[in-house]
């Protein structure tokens, strides 16, 4: 029985529901995520406290929230918050939603229209499932900031696995599922620290990721798993509609010199989400494949000394490179902003999201091209996350609406799109992969004021640039529109030390493969398995871990390697196909 796996390093569970509070009740504080699972109301008051100094003068302070807030502070909120749900929701049903809170559970939305697992904001397709569940007429006219999202029952396809880029153990599918733990201690038996096992925020770095994927490979050989390195997958062998093996062939090689035929029984397809050559391989075989929504932007980067001073206040000072009381700081936003124009688009098209993906305290801006003629970035952190840098992508969330102009390319149109705005980067930072740069103050006045940048992470240099003209203007527009938005609630943000690099394209996989639920086998092409985020199922290592998991065994049953039931050791896998749930 041979088995192929044809793999490429990547760029890088229930529900409970919404409640929408009445607008004649004032504004509590914000509402922590409860226990159970769902979409819940959350209203904030975002007035600035006042005290007094010894001279008598009154002191304006912006209000302590998130991580700032002291232990004594939430633990009155808790008790507050508590006080307000049981006056307001003092029962489920009918009476509950009479009282202003209405909770909904089991929404669907179309995967390929959901915006990903780094998204917990309300989209427009979820607002469109909630009007449905409500019997609302017109989804657009519901405030979208009425709503807040507690939880997922799957990451959506969304976000580089990272592997060798940062080593973020982070997922929206379960932190406690049996398939989930089953990763994590896996990781542990092979290297990783133990205490991923207990962190909220597990993160490995760089650095032990290396030595983690040595001892994987070791362990596999071991096995007798035969792994070739600086090997390409040409083409597939395909006989009646069936994949018989693969042809490989030297990857310094032009593709096709020297090809070798290998006949297997199946072929598992785990590429990254950048495999293009793959991508246009299985475009010629006629597989099934359809674009799907990801996110595009900038990656914006600020000394970590100042988002410590942001985060913590006059904690900051305890962070100490990482090796203080308290970590460095990070942090995660979401905003939602209007389109010009909306009233000529279709509902989900009206607004877009715009928010923070793959932030790295402590970090630096990596290069992730392949090409020198496309220029494409990321951000990594190493185990420690000691550098003086801390940046984060700001993506704004594109779909198929925005892919128009390449339709000519069919299923590949998204890839199209990304590589428009990755050649317009290449060209504006003038080869050699320097990219393009603009400081934040000058982004948003769509200007460029002055031709020396502050210091950045980023190794092969930087250009200034007018990254303002990069994008078509609605991207540009949300951006801009959501950085001044992040400002006001984080001030400090917009910065002349702030400084963005362009640019931010394969956040996720731009489209996804067929396959069927239960076997996991291409539904166009027998003997295929495609899997992972290159084939559009996962966003993170954990999500991608899971589901590799549960085809190898799903596999492994179709061929009578295993007859046991997965489910019973490690629950139903999440349903990955259709929609998402929430």
């Amino acid at each position: 029985m041979a088995l192929a796996f044809a793999t490429a390093t990547a760029a890088s569970a229930s529900v409970s529901g919404p409640r929408l509070s009445p607008f004649s009740l004032p504004p509590p504080h914000p509402l922590r995520a409860s226990p159970s699972r769902g979409l819940r109301h959350a209203a904030t008051s975002s007035f600035p406290r006042t005290r007094r100094c010894g001279c008598g003068a009154a002191v304006r302070c912006a209000k302590r929230t998130g991580k700032r807030r002291y232990p004594s502070e939430k633990k009155r909120l808790d008790r507050r918050h508590k006080e307000l749900l049981r006056q307001a929701a003092p029962v489920e049903g009918s009476e509950g939603r009479e009282s202003g809170y209405w909770r909904l559970s089991k929404l669907a939305v179309p995967a390929r229209d959901d915006p990903g697992k780094d998204f917990t904001g309300i989209s427009l397709p979820l607002l469109q499932a909630i009007a449905k569940a409500i019997k609302f007429p017109v989804a657009s006219m519901l405030p979208d900031e009425a709503f807040t999202v507690i939880r997922k029952s799957f990451d959506a396809r969304k976000g580089g696995a990272g592997t060798w880029s940062d080593g973020k153990l982070v997922t929206r599918i379960g932190r406690n599922t049996d398939g989930v733990q089953a990763v994590m201690k896996t990781f542990v038996q092979f290297g990783a620290p133990p205490n991923i096992l207990v962190d909220g925020k597990p993160h490995l770095g760089t650095d032990k990721l290396v030595p983690l994927l040595r001892n994987f490979r070791h362990h596999l050989r071991q096995l007798g798993v035969t792994i070739r390195f600086n090997a390409r997958v040409d083409d597939l062998m395909v006989e009646d509609g069936q994949v018989k093996g693969i042809m490989v062939s030297d990857a310094e090689l032009r593709p096709g010199s020297g090809s070798q035929k290998l006949s297997f029984d199946a072929v598992v397809l785990a590429v990254g989400h950048s495999a293009r050559d793959t991508y246009n391989m299985l475009q010629q075989h006629n597989v099934d494949m359809s674009p799907k929504s990801f996110s595009v932007g900038l990656r914006i980067e600020h000394p970590q000394e100042l988002i410590n001073s942001i985060q913590y206040s006059e904690l900051a000072a305890e962070v100490q490179k990482g090796r203080g009381r308290i970590p460095v700081a990070d942090y995660k936003i979401v905003k939602s902003v209007g389109e010009k124009g909306a009233e000529e688009l279709d509902i989900a098209e009206q607004s877009r999201s715009c928010y923070s993906f793959c932030m790295c305290p402590g970090g630096q801006v990596v290069l992730t091209s392949t090409d020198p003629s496309e220029l494409c970035i990321n951000g990594m952190s190493f185990s420690r996350r000691a550098s003086k840098w801390a940046n984060s992508a700001l993506v704004v969330t594109v779909s198929s609406h925005d892919f128009k102009p390449f339709q000519s390319h069919g299923p590949l149109a998204g890839v199209e799109f990304q590589r428009e705005f990755e050649r317009r980067a290449a060209v504006m930072g003038g080869g050699n992969f320097v990219v393009p740069a603009q400081r934040v103050t000058d982004f948003i006045s769509n200007r460029l004021s002055v031709t020396t940048l502050p210091p950045s992470s980023y190794r092969l240099g930087v250009r200034p640039s007018k990254l303002h003209e990069l994008f078509t203007p609605y991207i540009t527009e949300a951006l801009q529109q959501s950085i001044i938005m992040i400002d006001r609630e984080m001030p400090g943000f917009v910065s002349s030390e702030a400084l963005l690099h362009g640019v931010e394209t394969r956040t996720s996989s731009p489209l996804q493969i067929s396959r069927h639920g239960e076997t996991y086998e291409s539904t166009s092409l027998r003997g295929l398995y495609p899997i992972g985020e290159g084939a559009g199922y996962a966003g993170g290592i954990l999500s991608a871990a899971v589901d590799g998991m549960y085809c190898g065994f799903a596999l492994a049953k179709q061929l009578s390697l295993f007859h046991g039931d997965i489910e019973s050791f490690l629950g139903k896998a999440q349903n990955q196909t259709g929609f998402v749930k929430y």
